[in-house]
């Protein structure tokens, strides 16, 4: 039933299909005032404006320019956590006396029951965001497991902890990413029956961000354009 209404709204509610029925009827709208020896189609546009679509990503230079500066921060900060979770590993104690541990794994559990509820609502309703959701959720739930077995090892809870994170956490957080791709790979293929691009869909990892794509395509259009009108001008001079 999760899939089911998940997958469902990917290929058919797609924030995608409305803007691009609304160009395809602008386009036909525009042909019709044309001659009939000069009007144009656009034709299937190359499999290759995924590789081109970083020229029209964010729409601007701009924001372009803060890609690349978010991508650097991230990669300096991968960099330095090396050398601090290497320090961590040779210093932090095999002990630690904790305070507040009851506190800290109720309300971990209250915010992932608030995580599960809210994909829950938005599997049944269909929503986009349940691709987030579904990957905090994992990521909970793997963090959940990891804890709890690294923390019960050598102790009477030890068998209970791993029973629950390779019977329900592990698997369900497996589930989560899986379900968040394939969300993630059903609005590919339908942006790409859409915008009836040649080849087959790229994979969600090579697939570039769909709206900076869409500006792509259409700047490709307008390109299209601008090259059919070219012997409807020439002809008007003669």
């Amino acid at each position: 039933m999760l899939l089911h209404h998940a997958y469902g709204y990917a290929l058919e509610m797609s924030p995608l299909r409305e803007e691009h029925e609304r160009s395809l009827e602008d386009r036909a709208n525009k042909d019709a005032t044309k001659d009939p020896e000069t009007s144009y189609h656009l034709s299937p546009l190359p499999g290759d404006v995924y590789a081109n679509s970083y020229k029209a990503m964010g729409g601007t230079p701009h924001a372009h320019q803060l890609n690349q500066w978010l991508s650097l921060a991230l990669t300096v900060i991968v960099i330095g956590l090396i050398p601090w979770t290497t320090f961590l590993g040779l210093t932090l104690p095999a002990r630690y006396r904790a305070h507040h541990w009851d506190l800290l794994w109720t309300g971990f559990d209250a915010a992932l029951i608030g995580v599960l509820a809210y994909t829950a609502w938005a599997a049944w309703f269909r929503r986009q965001i349940m691709v987030a959701t579904a990957i905090v959720a994992a990521t909970m739930l793997f963090c959940d497991a990891w804890f709890d077995v690294v923390t019960s090892f050598g102790t009477g809870s030890e068998a209970v902890t791993l029973t629950t994170a390779f019977v329900c956490e592990i698997p369900l957080g497996i589930f989560f990413v899986w379900l968040a791709r394939k969300i993630m790979a059903g609005n590919v293929e339908a942006f790409h029956k859409l915008a009836k691009l040649s080849g087959p869909p790229p994979s969600v990892s090579k697939s570039p961000i769909l709206f900076s794509l869409l500006q792509r395509i259409n700047e490709l259009g307008k390109q299209e354009s601008t090259n059919d009108e070219s012997p409807r001008v020439d002809k008007d001079q003669n």
